[in-house]
């Protein structure tokens, strides 16, 4: 929608008033499948798609796709649907283009982290894109918050605590008091029963999501330089205290022995 409304402007052509939801990320909320992008999503809904990257054919189709998710949804507005998949709808009004935006469900809670996400930053292709990603742990490479800003600022929404629409759980490391008896988090157990139940939820590792995200030896590389950064300072005050310990040691020996020469 943003390149449309970029290609109108630059055009001269005024921009509608309009309402609208990506057919894309109501797809993702709605199914769970390998792939989104519009032929194999048409293909796993059984919806015909002959002439692929042709204007007219590809809006039939994601008019079809959105009725489908409609469908499996169950709804038939756009409240309804901002309700079912906690995304505000974006819209065209007086010349102004304003994106989709992920709804925040937590409100009336206190919490650090704060969602400041760029529609226009927005990466469709990235993994992570229009899911919901729930994380739980202590993580090994980086703080929850900064996990929760890579996924709000490509598209995806970052949730707080487990709800039944969620798409992703990423598992840090547990600490013993927030275990159950079973021995794991309670935002475990309940993603392990709703995949129990029928419900469609992936469990990623904190590894995992760093290779999914596609930042995997940017991440490592910035922990080997913390590692080596944090040796070096310590060999250094190593090193200073060696130092220090044997002045003082010289110090010790020879006081005495000057003492004596000057008594001399």
């Amino acid at each position: 929608m943003f390149a449309i409304a970029e290609a109108l402007t630059k055009n001269n052509i005024p921009l509608p008033n309009l309402n609208y939801f990506c057919s894309l990320r109501v797809a993702q909320k709605a199914f769970s499948l390998l792939k989104y992008s519009l032929e194999p999503l048409c293909k796993s809904l059984g919806i015909p798609f002959e002439q692929i990257h042709r204007a007219e054919s590809d809006a039939d189709a994601c008019a079809k796709v959105m009725l489908k998710c409609l469908d499996k949804l169950q709804v038939d507005s756009f409240e309804g649907l901002e309700h079912k998949i906690n995304i505000r709808h974006g819209f065209y009004n007086g010349g102004l283009h304003n994106g989709q935006k992920s709804i925040a469900t937590n409100i009336g809670k206190t919490k650090k982290y704060s969602n400041t996400a760029n529609p226009d930053n927005f990466d469709e292709d990235n993994y992570f894109y229009g899911k919901e990603v729930l994380f739980t742990g202590e993580m090994k490479y980086g703080n929850r918050e900064k996990m929760r800003a890579l996924i709000d600022n490509i598209g995806g929404h970052s949730i707080d605590s487990f709800k039944k629409s969620v798409d992703i759980l990423v598992e840090g490391v547990q600490k013993a008091s927030n275990l159950t008896t079973d021995g794991k988090s309670s935002k475990q157990i309940k993603c392990e029963e709703l995949l129990a139940n029928g419900g469609s939820v992936e469990i990623l590792s904190e590894d995992e999501f760093y290779e999914r995200f596609g930042i995997w030896d940017e991440t490592i590389k910035n922990m080997w330089k913390k590692i080596i950064t944090y040796t070096v300072a310590a060999l250094a005050v190593i090193g200073v205290g060696v130092v220090l310990f044997s002045l003082i040691g010289v110090a010790v020996f020879l006081l005495p022995l000057l003492a004596g020469a000057f008594k001399k």
